[in-house]
């Protein structure tokens, strides 16, 4: 079976491994001896235990990385931007491929399917508007907008099978763009627009483009840049996901978190599921099927520590309590088990449970960010 490998970065970009089997709970302390290795290389990884795979300092704050072919070859890379505004590539070594500055400070990004090679292409929202970036490092659409674009995400609108640059700014809009930079269409929100994804929430396979604001807006979106729908609230929308939570069907429901603690469930006409209340803040929020009976399950990090896992009609599965506010969640089949592994960071570890909630390790790290992503590195 695949193991697949964490990426996160505290000062400097780490990678954890995970492999079969299960030895029980292992403890890894990664607070100390964090230097660049100059022979940076996978390790051999013990069956589901954690270990140090490489580390590269990039001589600045990481600001956000994604995962992806960039270069056609048989393994997958990892693509890094820094607070100083600068794009580097790294092999699945942890080697630097390639270098770009960007001109600008970098907020997020995002790997696009932005043609039918097999290549992927970058997205990055800046200080001065987006970036579009092929696998070579050249820049193909260069788009500004007047504030800060804080949110980027790929997503094919119109079922081509080529993906769409989405993007959320200070400015209030939700815009939709070519990989060129062509402008498809834009979309206006009260608030800060610092939360966007994109799914098929209809089963048309059109993705739909659903945006949160930092004053309580959220709004999903169609092809064209219609609203099928908007939810108004009293606090800032900190997290967003969707998922098949109240019915077996193609249609998908929305699942938002608000500052307050509220969380909301919507069905994929607008019609409201049902919310919980959280005696502290949402921060994050994720959906999947890790555990029977069919249905997504739902996992919940508040900024007071509490991770709570729910069924998809919201009865409570399982919960802990970090050290510290949650700041990062995912699910991912890292142990290369017959079913995913739950993955929660904080400020000071990285925690990973299998799908019961027992605990199968717990790495102290120093300054986490709660920047995370996983892939497949090795291709195996």
């Amino acid at each position: 079976m695949k193991k697949r490998y964490v990426l996160l970065t505290i000062c400097a970009l780490l990678l954890l491994g995970a492999s079969q089997g299960l030895l029980g709970n292992q403890d890894t302390n990664l607070g100390v001896d964090l230097q660049p290795r100059s022979q940076a290389h996978l390790a051999d990884i013990a069956p589901f235990n954690t270990a140090l795979v490489w580390t590269n300092d990039t001589g600045n704050q990481v600001q956000g990385l994604t995962t992806g072919n960039f270069d056609g070859d048989a393994y997958i890379e990892t693509a890094v931007i820094t607070q100083n505004g600068t794009l580097l590539i790294l092999d699945q070594n942890g080697y630097e491929i390639s270098r770009l500055e960007l001109g600008a400070t970098p907020y997020s990004i995002d790997t696009i399917k932005a043609d039918v090679e097999s290549k992927d292409e970058i997205i990055i929202g800046t200080a001065h508007g987006i970036l579009s970036i092929a696998a070579n490092l050249t820049i193909y659409g260069n788009v500004t907008i007047s504030k800060d674009v804080r949110a980027v995400v790929a997503g094919d609108i119109n079922g081509d099978m080529i993906e769409e640059v989405l993007a959320g700014s200070d400015d209030g809009r939700v815009y939709a763009y070519s990989f060129a930079g062509a402008q498809l269409w834009n979309y206006s929100l009260t608030g800060s627009v610092r939360r966007i994804i994109a799914g098929d929430l209809d089963g048309d396979s059109n993705e739909e483009v659903i945006a949160g604001t930092e004053t309580g807006r959220l709004a999903v979106l169609n092809s064209v840049g219609g609203a099928d729908f908007t939810v108004v609230t009293s606090q800032a929308v900190r997290a967003i996901a969707i998922g098949d939570v109240l019915t077996d069907t193609p249609e998908k429901e929305v699942i938002f978190g608000n500052t307050n603690g509220v969380l909301r469930v919507q069905y994929s006409n607008g019609t409201p599921g049902y919310t919980k209340t959280f005696d502290n803040g949402i921060t994050t929020i994720q959906v999947g099927d890790f555990l029977a009976p069919a249905g997504d399950e739902i996992l919940v990090g508040t900024n007071a520590g509490e991770l709570d896992v729910f069924n998809s009609t919201g009865g409570s599965l399982w919960n802990k309590t970090l050290s510290s506010a949650v700041n990062a969640l995912a699910l991912s089949d890292i142990g290369g088990s017959a079913t995913r592994e739950v993955l929660a960071g904080s400020s000071n570890t990285l925690n990973i449970y299998n799908a019961s909630g027992s605990a199968v390790s717990t790495t102290t790290l120093q300054q986490f960010a709660g920047i995370l992503a996983i892939g497949d590195l090795d291709g195996d």
